[in-house]
């Protein structure tokens, strides 16, 4: 998120995806503090999906008598 808001905002190029995230993603825009916003956003996003996919995971797991 960081870094494809920065390209668009230096080059242009990604714009039109940044556009996009920005509607899921508040303050996400092709600007620095934006990007910064955009990274925070990516990373909350990253880690609330990463600990639910670890969560399901340790339950297949339990359920099938691996541990």
């Amino acid at each position: 998120m960081l870094i494809l808001g920065l390209v668009s905002h230096y080059t242009g190029l990604g714009a039109k995806i940044v556009s996009l995230l920005s509607n899921l993603y508040l303050g996400y825009q092709s600007t620095f503090l934006g990007s910064l916003f955009g990274a925070i956003w990516g990373f909350v996003d990253a880690l609330i999906l990463g600990v639910a996919a670890a969560w399901i995971y340790n339950r297949f797991i339990e359920a099938r008598g691996i541990r």
